[in-house]
């Protein structure tokens, strides 16, 4: 079948050929599936845009009783930080 070396070269040329184009229909795929999960991310990103404010108002509650020294204070008062 590949009797010359010419039939050789030209058959793995091809081979090589659909193998590229396989991998950039693969690649073009991916891109695609991408974007789509980037939009519907940001949705969710805006639907829960109070819940993470919320976290983040917490957090800085919790950092202010980190510095606190006496541990004592800081167990009594948090009770009412954390409270919304």
């Amino acid at each position: 079948m590949f009797g010359t070396v010419r039939t050789r070269i030209l058959f793995f040329a091809f081979l090589s050929v659909f193998a590229l184009a396989g991998l950039a229909a693969l690649s073009w795929s991916i891109i695609l599936k991408a974007q789509d999960a980037s939009e519907t991310l940001s949705a969710w990103a805006e639907d829960h845009r109070e819940n993470f404010e919320r976290v983040q108002a917490l957090m800085a509650r919790m950092k202010f009783l980190s510095g606190q020294q006496n541990f004592l204070v800081a167990g009594s008062v948090s009770p009412v930080l954390f409270m919304p």
